[in-house]
């Protein structure tokens, strides 16, 4: 869940909320005039929210004059940035090379979260043979709200779904994890048309999304935990599919239905989620 750095009173409220990880926002969340103030209230927010147990990231500004302040403010708690506006993979390359330099000088040891927000970015990745990036990129993001701003449609128009497909598969080239889903983040008050547009994201592969506000993170959860049912049948491949492999057999029946490797495979991620 988003939180804007120029609030340090929400930090509390945010570490006693069901989020899993908090995100500190420099950026879009935050006035331009209130930035230096929000950057210095880093430290304190970070240790509030990793008292109570959260995962702390931070959104930094996408704008070059503004990276390299963002960054030498981050919190000794901070475990991720959120790259926003990312134009192409030399993009995460460069900042990535930046927080190697600050792991070096301060021990801080941050992953970066790609959000991808325009055509042009979604177009760099797509187009890209090597994919270069840097190792220290976890996962990619669709940022629905300014896509959608720039094609001058819906948040969860069948357009952004379609850019929203092409992310998974980026991400999957990349071995990266895919966060968010293709509609409006912004939707706090209709947590049903809120839940929709998480279940589509689940649809496609994704293991987490982003929020602004507290009521989304229940919903969030609820639908990119495994239900139990799913989690018994994919316990029950795995033990079946690993015996029968042992046995010499590479192919089994759970629950009237043949279960194979590439089955077997998509229980262990099912796992993996739990």
């Amino acid at each position: 869940m988003f939180a804007p750095a120029d609030r340090p009173e929400l930090a509390a409220k945010a570490a006693a909320g069901e989020a899993v990880a908090v995100c500190l926002d420099l950026e879009d969340g935050v006035a331009p005039d209130a930035k230096p103030a929000a950057r210095e209230n880093l430290a304190a927010m970070a240790e509030t929210l990793a008292a109570g147990g959260k995962t702390v990231m931070v959104r930094v500004n996408a704008e070059l004059e503004m990276i390299s302040d963002d960054l030498n403010h981050l919190p000794a708690q901070c475990c991720a940035i959120i790259l926003p506006k990312t134009r192409a993979p030399l993009h995460v390359e460069l900042v990535g090379e930046a927080l190697d330099r600050i792991q070096n000088a301060t021990g801080i040891d941050a992953a970066i979260v790609s959000l991808v927000e325009c055509a042009g970015g979604l177009s760099a990745f797509s187009a890209s043979d090597t994919l270069r990036t840097h190792p220290r990129l976890a996962a990619l993001g669709l940022g629905t709200e300014d896509l959608a701003a720039e094609m001058s449609c819906a948040p969860d128009a069948a357009l952004i779904q379609s850019a929203f497909h092409q992310l998974a598969q980026i991400a999957k080239r990349l071995n990266v994890d895919l966060l968010g889903f293709p509609a409006s983040i912004a939707e706090f008050r209709d947590l049903e048309r809120f839940r929709e547009g998480v279940l589509l994201g689940a649809e496609s592969g994704a293991v987490s999304a982003l929020c602004i506000h507290p009521k989304q993170a229940p919903v969030i959860n609820e639908v990119l935990t495994p239900a139990a049912d799913e989690i018994r049948w994919a316990k029950e491949v795995i033990e079946g599919f690993e015996k029968s492999e042992s046995g010499g057999a590479g192919v089994l029946v759970v629950d009237g239905k043949m279960v194979d490797k590439p089955i077997y495979l998509r229980a262990l991620k099912i796992v993996q989620r739990t």
